[in-house]
């Protein structure tokens, strides 16, 4: 059985909320290339010329945005909940 560790859990935490940013402007980046890359392949398929490239990259960073805000705020949200339980913790502790 390890024991409790409430600074590596605190260096976690900051972590997980470090990791919050990145991982909201890399969402927007992955949608921005998947809806590009759909839009190339509809081009291909229709025989359609580049004009389904733009509006296929705005979807897609719109959709990336909704998935990048909601990976970030879960990481925001594991955060608390380690911080919280850390100060639980330190308030039940007997002395």
């Amino acid at each position: 059985m390890s024991t409790y560790h409430p600074d590596e859990l605190r260096r976690l935490a900051t972590q997980a909320h470090a990791q919050a940013k990145p991982a909201f402007v890399g969402g927007i980046a992955a949608g921005i290339v998947t809806g590009t890359l759909f839009a190339y392949a509809g081009m291909i398929i229709f025989a359609s010329p580049y004009s389904l490239i733009i509006p296929g990259a705005v979807v897609g960073g719109i959709m990336g945005v909704l998935v990048g805000r909601r990976k970030a705020q879960a990481l925001r949200l594991q955060a608390q909940m380690a911080l919280c339980q850390i100060q639980i913790e330190k308030n039940t502790r007997r002395p």
